[in-house]
């Protein structure tokens, strides 16, 4: 078919010629185009949907089933200004239905929607600056002047996060309310692992990272120097890098803290383990609501391929390599492993089945190696300090440092980075202060909204991946939510649980229906108890989603219900 010439975006055309040069006529290309057509107009148009058809060869339906797939991309022109008022768990205990009531009753605001849209919208991730909203996709404090409309105004900002801990070996450069730049990485021995590897065996490399025994940090505890041998050694010439860093789950934000704070802590350790795969290209797949994390991300790209660390025979070496970043567009799915493999390839964020794994078949059916970003800004710093003195840090099975988002009823809720040992109390009462207000301590979410429940009887249990193992537990994401007794634990799984049921992808029946069911349970009108028979039958969900789901959702979404139900029986009537 002839391509038609683009008549209403010019820039998209210039956009789209542009990735024509990168990667020829990719399905890859996607995600980028869509997001470049909602950026340039505010939504994405009939005219946009067929230049990028046209563009990149991709039939109409397919598109439209991608753009309703994922929750950032919008069919319809929407008011000059877009408010999203967070309406996840933590915002909600920090009263944010007063402050969306509030906004949309602001003084002399007129209501015919023509100038302010006002709606509810998924995690806006400043979990320590509860309640948020965004403006233009643009996160702002609270709370917010009353006024006019017309007198709100949004723009970027560097959220100044709490840090605490005594071992801060990857948190250094983090907690200024600014980003660590490069001259000033570079004058705390930044990139001199990288001048090092250069110079190093790939396997010595590899052997280096196997033996400080790090394990991922993205929830999966995989070592991963076995990991990046897997993909390594594989028989294809071509892999790739990629970071995960979607932080899907509504509790945790320690990935943008380091990205906002410390970029070049994960640009080095992206460009060592593309070395490590002989790998060409990286990739970062990050939220698509995380602005202020984008921008720092691209100048420090900018500047690392000015300084000659990112692209053509880096640091004078033989060795090429390069960073994409791509913006996620929503779905919590889109934080599993494999289903972010599908949407940088441009299609719906579905997870795919194991085996292969990634590191045999992964990113366009190649070798790829996928770590978080936290896990990435380990590697520069393990190599620095050497494995055996990272592995003098931690317990007997579990080495090193972890970092966890603790937000909810603390006096000092932020990011704490401590090493392997430390209880649940220590963390709590010692780093953040213990509850606020003389409140008394109902219980502990560990591990996200696909956790589970503790209560003060729990808070002296170490935080080590055995024990946590062994207690049913997993940090998952690296996230502590504490409640006061003034908290209802109903409430509480009623968001969870609307949540899954809102995020749920539909690939698998048994997860779809699954997830409405638990969260029927929880909305039931006049605030009726849980029967028994419903147990039963959620119970029978959970059998039937543990062996055919094919992603970690799937059989963790009901967790935090049954821990919950355990420790508070008298929820079911």
């Amino acid at each position: 078919m002839e391509k038609m010439d683009t008549v209403i975006l010019p820039e998209l055309s210039m956009f789209l010629n542009t990735l024509h040069f990168q990667m020829g006529n990719s399905r890859s290309a996607l995600l980028p185009c869509l997001h470049a057509a909602q950026d340039f107009e505010g939504y994405i148009s009939d005219d946009a949907i067929r230049d990028i058809s046209q563009s990149l060869e991709i039939p109409v339906n397919e598109i439209e089933e991608v753009i309703n797939f994922y929750t950032i991309f919008r069919r319809k022109p929407v008011t000059k200004t877009v408010l999203h008022v967070c309406n996840d768990p933590l915002c909600k205990m920090a009263g944010v239905d007063t402050v969306f009531h509030t906004i949309r009753h602001l003084p002399d605001q007129d209501n015919s929607g023509e100038d302010l849209l006002i709606e509810k919208a998924p995690c806006l991730r400043l979990c320590c600056h509860t309640p948020t909203v965004s403006i233009q996709d643009e996160l702002l404090r609270i709370p917010l002047q009353q006024g006019r409309s017309k007198q709100i105004s949004s723009s970027p900002f560097h959220s100044k996060t709490m840090i605490m801990g005594t071992n801060r070996i990857i948190t250094k450069n983090c907690g200024k309310n600014r980003t660590c730049t490069l001259m000033e990485y570079w004058s705390k021995d930044g990139y001199q692992a990288l001048k090092t590897v250069l110079t190093t065996p790939r396997d010595k490399v590899i052997d280096e990272i196997k033996a400080s025994c790090l394990t991922g940090r993205g929830g999966d505890s995989f070592l991963t120097g076995i990991k990046w041998e897997k993909a390594a050694t594989s028989g294809h010439k071509s892999r790739f890098v990629v970071c995960n860093a979607s932080e899907a789950d509504p509790t945790s934000f320690k990935d943008r803290v380091l990205i906002e704070d410390d970029p070049h802590s994960l640009l080095e350790g992206m460009i060592i383990a593309g070395y490590v795969l002989q790998a060409a290209k990286g990739f970062i797949y990050i939220n698509g609501d995380y602005e202020f994390a984008l921008q720092v991300l691209s100048n420090a790209i900018i500047d690392a391929r000015e300084a000659g660390l990112l692209g053509t025979n880096i640091m004078g070496s033989n060795y090429s390599f390069d960073i994409e970043v791509r913006r996620g567009a929503g779905r919590y799915t889109s934080g599993e492993e494999t289903a972010l493999l599908e949407s940088l390839e441009g299609k719906c964020a579905y997870p795919r089945g194991k085996p292969p794994f990634p590191t045999s078949t992964g990113l366009f059916g190649k070798p790829t190696i996928i770590n978080n970003v936290e896990t990435f800004c380990y590697i520069p710093k393990i190599l620095r300090m050497g494995a055996k003195e990272f592995r003098k840090i931690g317990t007997d099975t579990s080495k090193g440092t972890c970092l966890i988002s603790v937000t909810g009823d603390v006096i000092n809720p932020g990011l704490v980075e401590i090493p392997y040992g430390k209880t649940f109390r220590e963390v709590i009462n010692g780093l953040c202060g213990g509850l606020s207000d003389s409140h008394r301590l109902q219980a502990v979410l560990v591990g996200g909204v696909s956790g589970k429940f503790l209560t003060g009887n729990d808070l002296d249990m170490p935080i080590s991946l055995d024990v946590l193992t062994r207690s049913g537990l997993s940090l998952g994401p690296g996230s502590i939510v504490v409640f006061n007794e003034t908290r209802k634990i109903k409430q509480i799984l009623l968001r969870i649980s609307q949540f899954f049921a809102a995020e749920c992808c539909g690939k698998c029946p048994s997860c779809t229906q699954g997830t409405l069911f638990q969260m029927s349970l929880f909305n039931k009108p006049g605030n009726l108890n849980i029967k028994k028979e419903e147990i039963r039958v959620l119970n029978d969900f959970d059998e039937l989603m543990q062996k055919r789901t094919i992603c970690r959702m799937g059989k963790t979404a009901l967790n935090a219900t049954f821990s919950a139900l355990k420790l508070w029986p008298e929820l079911i009537a």
